[in-house]
C-alpha cells in the first residue's frame, strides 16, 4: 500500500518514529483554515496508533483553523510537535507560511505536512516552503 493510497498509516508511522526519537507525546495536527479535513485525519491516525506497539502514550491534538482561532497560541503551546494539514491545490501559500511562522515562534518542531485531496505529487507550494525536491 503506497503513501498516496493510505496517508493516515504513513502519518501514524512517522508520529511513532518522532515519539521514539525526540520523546514527543502531544502532536498537534493543524491546518491554516477550517475545512481541511483535520478531524477525519486525526480520527484515522488515532485509530491506527492504538494498534501500534509503543504508541499508547501519544496524544493527538486537532487544531483546525489555526489562523481563524482566537486560542491558537494556547493550543500550539500545549504541543510537543506539530503536523500541518494542507489541501492540495487549494491551501493558499501565504496561509501555509503564516502557520509555519506561528509554529516556529512557539519553538515547536514542525515534523511533517499532510496533503489532503492528494492526487499525484506534492504540491509546488509545499515543496517550495519546505525545500523539498
Amino acid at each position: 500500500m503506497s503513501y498516496a493510497q493510505n496517508p493516515a498509516r504513513r502519518l501514524a508511522q512517522e508520529i511513532l518514529l518522532f515519539h521514539r526519537r525526540i520523546g514527543a507525546k502531544r502532536f498537534l495536527i493543524g491546518s491554516a483554515l477550517m475545512g481541511e479535513r483535520v478531524p477525519e485525519i486525526v480520527s484515522q491516525v488515532d485509530e491506527l496508533l492504538q494498534q501500534m506497539e509503543g504508541a499508547s502514550s501519544i496524544e493527538l491534538v486537532p487544531a483546525e483553523g489555526i489562523l481563524e482561532s482566537s486560542d491558537a497560541v494556547s493550543v500550539l503551546a500545549s504541543a510537543d510537535a506539530a503536523i500541518l494539514v494542507v489541501r492540495a491545490k487549494r491551501t493558499d501559500r501565504d496561509f501555509v507560511k503564516e502557520v509555519r511562522r506561528r509554529i516556529e515562534q512557539q519553538d515547536i518542531p514542525l515534523v511533517g505536512v499532510v496533503c489532503s485531496d492528494f492526487r499525484e505529487r506534492v504540491p509546488k507550494i509545499v515543496r517550495r516552503i519546505f525545500r523539498l525536491p
